[in-house]
């Protein structure tokens, strides 16, 4: 099937004033999935899937998250939203006055139901599950969905930590020194070298702040090696 090109103008114009789209776009530049965006983009790994150099797992990461595009807003409108959106932002039940214009993603139809508030819950209930069957088929009937990319169930990291690693692995790339880059994230304070400090411990300090940064270059390697294949944020 032939797939028509992303007008990403057009797209980037429906984040902005559409509020269910930006709502996405906001869960999803916040959140994992930015990071795990990012990560791929450190990756030689995954550009040697792009090229077709690499199998499983990383072709099938390959074919998902695409060529990672120019930004994270370019590559979300372009691939990311028709893949993820769902998994970021679900959206929320809303009530809508008389004569509203609803503020909806064409990309996740909706359908709007008149709810007489004098009905018991279990009528509720019955009914509106009655009007999902009508309009989307029994559930044993429905298509089933591609099975959406996850996050590593067992992830336990931080985002501030997730976001220090890479900071640290794109610093290191540029040569800088162990201590300089941890004195620049200011990953740990006391471990900051100052004008009132001896010789000695000056040095003590750069040596504990070189030990900080190398952990989290080791983990950020960790990390991006697991992004290629799939599992995020994984660090072991």
């Amino acid at each position: 099937m032939k797939t028509e090109p992303v007008d990403i103008a057009a797209e980037l114009t429906l984040l902005r004033d559409n509020s269910v789209a930006r709502a996405q776009y906001e869960a999803a530049s916040s959140g994992l999935l930015r990071l795990w965006y990012e990560a791929l983009r450190e990756s030689d790994d995954y550009a040697l899937a792009q090229r077709g150099e690499l199998g499983e797992p990383w072709a099938s990461m390959s074919k998902d998250f695409g060529s990672l595009e120019d930004s994270f807003a370019s590559w979300w409108v372009t691939t990311g939203r028709r893949l993820f959106a769902d998994t970021v932002y679900n959206g929320q039940v809303r009530q809508f006055e008389l004569k509203q214009l609803p503020d909806t993603d064409p990309l996740q139809p909706s359908i709007f139901v008149e709810i007489p508030l004098g009905l018991s819950r279990a009528q509720i209930t019955r009914e509106f599950h009655k009007l999902l069957d009508a309009v989307l088929g029994p559930e044993e009937d429905r298509a089933r969905p591609r099975k959406p990319r996850r996050f590593y169930k067992d992830q336990r990291l931080k985002l501030p930590t997730i976001k220090n690693m890479l900071a640290v692995w794109r610093l290191r790339k540029q040569g800088i020194d162990w201590h300089t880059i941890g004195e620049q994230l200011m990953l740990s304070p006391s471990f900051a070298a100052s004008s009132s400090d001896d010789e000695a411990t000056a040095k003590e300090k750069r040596r504990l702040m070189s030990i900080t940064t190398q952990r989290l270059h080791r983990m950020a390697g960790a990390l991006i090696d697991n992004a290629a294949r799939g599992d995020f944020p994984r660090v072991k």
